[in-house]
């Protein structure tokens, strides 16, 4: 799914062992999120996320959006806020919200809405080749951006907002392999499941 060669110089720094004995380095290299904002009015703004992209509302009202994917429209947004995540982040803000948890060896982008008006409005996972565009639309309030969390912004009228997959990807070390990690991960962290059993003391 990515170019590899921007990394193989340091790739080959740990795809060989320290000893003949011991075994390879594993990778897994995490997808990220390209943010672009652009405006009839100032430069284009863009970000990389390794967890997500968040919209919120900054009033008491909703958050009014147009969302579309590939140019096609797709639908209205009326809700407190909607996350565009990546696999990576499927266990932080979006899963808090309500969102599936996804593998990240999966290329996939969630998009996970926050406290929808209607209740049909469910989370998604879209292809790694989809394109997502938000626009605002006649909001009674404003609307703020935030990317992962720390980097924020306010969407303007006028502004349209584009989610794509990264051409950079993280690259991280795993400790055994990329879904034994995860599974340990999410066991540990989060004890999916877990609670005492019917008859015990």
């Amino acid at each position: 799914f990515y170019p590899i060669h921007p990394l193989t110089p340091n790739l080959s720094l740990l795809s060989t062992s320290p000893s003949p004995t011991s075994p390879p380095t594993k990778l897994t290299l995490r997808m990220r999120l390209s943010i672009l904002i652009t405006s009839p009015t100032s430069p284009p703004f863009t970000f990389n996320v390794l967890n997500e992209c968040s919209l919120h509302r900054t009033s008491d009202y909703l958050t009014s959006l147009n969302l579309s994917v590939n140019s096609s429209p797709f639908a209205p947004v009326q809700a407190d806020g909607i996350i565009f995540a990546t696999p990576t982040g499927s266990t932080a803000y979006s899963m808090a919200a309500g969102s599936s948890v996804v593998h990240p060896g999966v290329a996939g982008i969630v998009v996970q809405p926050i406290c929808p008006h209607v209740l049909s409005f469910r989370g998604m996972v879209f292809p790694d080749y989809a394109v997502i565009e938000v626009t605002t639309n006649n909001n009674r309030g404003g609307v703020e951006v935030a990317f992962d969390g720390r980097e924020r912004r306010v969407l303007e009228e006028g502004e349209r907002l584009e989610v794509r997959m990264s051409k950079y990807p993280v690259a991280t070390v795993c400790n055994e392999g990329d879904t034994d990690d995860w599974v340990r991960g999410l066991s540990e962290c989060f004890g999916f499941n877990r609670r005492k059993l019917q008859g015990e003391d």
